[in-house]
Order: structure tokens, then C-alpha cells, then sequence
């Protein structure tokens, strides 16, 4: 963290330089998971928090993508609970990206990770039912990772259809995740019933 200060000492102006894509260094201090030169960044140029990049990401999607730490995304969502409604281009939230690893603890004791997540999901209940590029809301991506939590934790918060009625080319591949964790009206036989009607097989 000194080289971060000689650095902004001798020119203060480069805490506005961007990379090709438009990612500011308080982005690449998010992907690395390094809050102590965030801090710094932040203490020099509050506004930075605001930055985009030209894919539509901000800092917390940056943060969430890499899952260096949960702690990272839920320091920046606490300094700016906004960023949680954040869409980049890919339609992702924070929401998308966080639900793409399996965050289930080594140790029954350690569930911060999930408790940060209903966290994320509480500051922005739509982002469940947002569908990125792929075809996936966060409810798929969790199911995808494996992430019992998660998928117990979303699934009642979505309907059968939008539970079902999944993307073509996802559908093969989450169907028998699906028959295991779908209970109730939302059962195994409807899930291949839904795959047969709606896809023909």
C-alpha cells in the first residue's frame, strides 16, 4: 500500500486512469480482493465507487466475479447498496455472478458466505428472477455450482415456470439437478414432463 501512496503523491491524476475496457484501479483492487488499497482509493477519490466499465460492470460485479472474498463485495455493497441493481452487459447482477460458485462452508459453523447472500438478494429481490445472456437467473446458476443452500434458500421465491421453463441448451445439463433438490407440486415428474413438452425429449 506505500507504492499506492508515493504513487498518488507524485501524480495524483493517475487515480483516474482506466484500462482498455474502462476498469479503474479500485475495480482491480476489488478483483484482487485487496481492501486495504481500496480503502486508500476511496479516501482519494470517493467517486470511483460510481465507475462502470464499458461492459456495464461496477466494482461489486468485479468483486463478486473473481470470488476472492465475500467480504470484498459486502464491504462495497455497505458503502453503496446500489451497486447490488447493478446489469452489465451479460444481464448479470452481483446476484448472477456470487450464485456461480458453491459457497457451502467446510465448517457447519462457517456460513458467511450465505448469510451474505440473502443479504445481496434482499437488497435487490428482482435480480432472482433476471435472465442473463446465457439463459440463466442466479436460482440456475446455484443449481449448476452445486450449492444446496442457495437453491433450498431460492426456490420457493420462484415459480414453476420459471423453475422449468429453463434455456434449451442449459436444460440437459442442470435436468437431473433439478429432480433431486425439486420437492412438492414442483416434483421429478414434472420436471421431465416439462422437459419432454416443452423441449421433445
Amino acid at each position: 500500500m506505500n507504492v499506492v501512496k508515493m504513487l498518488l503523491a507524485r501524480n495524483p491524476k493517475s487515480i483516474d486512469s482506466k484500462t482498455s475496457e474502462g476498469a479503474t484501479a479500485l475495480h482491480l483492487a476489488a478483483r484482487a480482493g485487496n481492501n486495504e488499497i481500496m480503502a486508500q482509493l476511496l479516501t482519494h477519490c470517493p467517486a470511483l465507487i460510481d465507475g462502470e466499465t464499458s461492459s456495464g460492470n461496477n466494482v461489486a460485479h468485479f468483486a463478486a466475479g473473481f470470488a476472492v472474498c465475500v467480504s470484498i463485495v459486502e464491504l462495497l455493497l455497505d458503502l453503496k447498496p446500489e451497486l447490488a441493481k447493478g446489469i452489465n452487459q451479460d444481464s448479470n447482477t452481483v446476484l448472477h455472478l456470487l450464485c456461480c460458485f458453491n459457497w457451502t462452508p467446510t465448517n457447519s459453523s462457517d456460513n458467511d458466505a450465505h448469510v451474505f447472500i440473502e443479504k445481496v438478494w434482499r437488497l435487490n429481490p428482482a435480480a432472482l428472477h433476471v435472465i442473463n445472456n446465457d439463459g440463466n437467473t442466479p436460482y440456475h446458476l446455484a443449481l449448476r455450482a452445486g450449492d444446496e443452500w442457495c437453491v433450498t434458500f431460492f426456490q420457493p421465491k420462484m415459480s414453476c415456470e420459471e423453475i422449468l421453463l429453463h434455456h434449451e441448451k442449459s436444460f440437459p445439463r442442470i435436468r437431473p439437478l433439478l429432480k433431486r433438490f425439486c420437492e412438492g407440486p414442483v416434483g421429478a415428474c414434472l420436471v421431465d414432463d416439462a422437459a419432454s413438452l416443452v423441449y421433445g425429449y
